[in-house]
């Protein structure tokens, strides 16, 4: 059969250097090449390579797998308006149903330079790298359903043609100048990315799992400081706002704010109110007087008080104090 082919190797390099990515220049592979490539991508034993230049905000197909009747199957896009390159694998017998996967890329940043892309599709597994540098190898069915639907020998390769005439940015020096310039373009059965970049950066999920949990851990803290920050506020606007119950003078419950004094004179009582909304009270304190002969409190008074001193033969006596003829005999000396 003409597709029995799963370890020949189907190399198709562009003969053509410079590929400019518009619709009247895009490349479609011949009827045969076409049927082989799909049988690799169908048999998920394919390798795509690319090596290209995009210009800044622009989006454009880097290959795609259709119909005669432009019906596709499957595309390959890059964005440098949103920095990633996209997959999607489309039924056409259940109308609606793509499924998508899309990859940061840090090479669509650079737009002065080329860079080398790999899609490998091996057996369940797919591989995404960059400039030799892997950004993904995972495990995924997203084209199995493709396999009962696409008929091999009606099929179409592209490579290249405008993405999205809408969204294409033209340059205002050169409003020909293409989205992106295809330098290379090869297809080949799966061959291993290792075997491909003998100098392989493969991106430690470890690593990367370490750095996120290190940096949501980081955010946690600064949340939880934030929050221990908003409940200090909330617990001092508490306190202000907590009293203690209180009889004033007239019989009345009243509140006396947190941290408070009050005195009462009536009772000779003080009451003190504490932040946590605890009243505490006791008897006035009275300083010490040093005086003979306090005066008793007169009404509306809690604590004696010296009284006022009279001047009598030099000397101050205190108010109340009663002299005899022998005081004043001993005053007098």
């Amino acid at each position: 059969m003409l597709f029995n082919c799963y370890f020949v190797t189907i190399i198709l390099k562009l003969t053509i250097f410079y590929i400019f990515i518009l619709i009247k220049s895009a490349y479609e592979l011949d009827t045969k090449k076409s049927e082989l490539l799909a049988h690799l991508f169908i048999s998920r034993n394919l390798t795509l390579k690319f090596e290209l230049l995009q210009k800044n905000g622009t989006e454009a197909n880097l290959f795609s797998i259709s119909e005669r009747d432009s019906n596709k199957y499957f595309r390959i896009s890059t964005s440098t308006i949103k920095k990633t390159i996209l997959l999607e694998f489309i039924s056409n017998i259940d109308v609606g149903r793509v499924k998508r996967l899309e990859i940061l890329s840090q090479s669509l940043e650079d737009y002065s330079n080329f860079h080398l892309f790999h899609i490998i599709f091996n057996g369940p597994w797919l591989t995404i790298a960059e400039d030799c540098k892997q950004l993904i190898k995972i495990q995924e069915d997203l084209n199995d359903h493709l396999m009962y639907e696409m008929q091999i020998d009606s099929l179409i390769t592209t490579i290249g043609e405008n993405y999205a005439e809408g969204k294409k940015i033209k340059n205002n020096e050169n409003n020909n100048s293409p989205n992106i310039v295809l330098r290379e373009f090869t297809a080949d059965i799966a061959i291993p990315l290792e075997m491909q970049c003998p100098k392989l950066q493969i991106r430690s999920e470890r690593d990367e799992r370490t750095s996120e949990i290190s940096e949501i851990y980081q955010k946690m803290l600064e949340i939880n400081l934030k929050f221990s920050q908003i409940e200090q506020q909330i617990y001092q606007i508490e306190m202000h706002q907590r009293g203690c119950p209180i009889l004033d003078n007239s019989g009345k419950t009243t509140i006396i704010a947190s941290g408070s004094l009050v005195q009462n004179y009536t009772e000779c009582s003080e009451c003190h109110c504490d932040y946590e909304g605890n009243l505490y009270c006791k008897s006035i304190g009275c300083p010490f007087l040093n005086c003979a002969y306090p005066l008793p409190p007169l009404p509306g008074q809690c604590c004696p008080q010296c009284g006022k001193r009279c001047l009598f033969n030099g000397r101050f006596l205190r108010k109340w104090r009663t002299l005899f003829a022998k005081d004043l005999h001993l005053l007098s000396l």
